[in-house]
């Protein structure tokens, strides 16, 4: 995709759909780290953007060498994000796809949210 033009590469290493449970920032560092560093050393201007939901895992990623951080909390279920990436000087892209956790999420268009996480 790089060699085809592509700036940027969203790397997911956990679900963020309704009812996905979260995954151990060791686990999800393992899922996107040899991504980022493939993608890193293939790109001359750098490709990986891995979405996270909280600072630890997103300084992880830039230890690793990703570019930016795709956080689809919005900085709203980790605020420690924000100074990770600022103190990167990185990229930050924020979402809202992930305003809570992904177990409280409806599960359907019709659900309402009945409890806050």
């Amino acid at each position: 995709m790089v060699a085809g033009g592509a700036d940027w590469l969203d790397v997911g290493g956990e679900s963020t759909r309704p009812g996905s449970v979260p995954v151990p920032e060791v686990e999800e560092i393992a899922r996107v780290a040899p991504v980022i560093r493939e993608l890193e050393a293939s790109a001359s201007d750098g490709a990986a953007c891995p979405s996270i939901l909280q600072g630890r895992h997103g300084g992880a990623a830039l230890a690793e060498g990703a570019s930016a951080i795709n956080d689809v909390s919005g900085g709203l279920l980790d605020p420690e994000i924000l100074r990770v990436a600022a103190a990167a000087g990185r990229p930050w892209w924020w979402g809202i796809c992930a305003a809570s956790r992904p177990t409280c999420r409806p599960t359907s268009i019709s659900t309402t949210w009945s409890k806050t996480c």
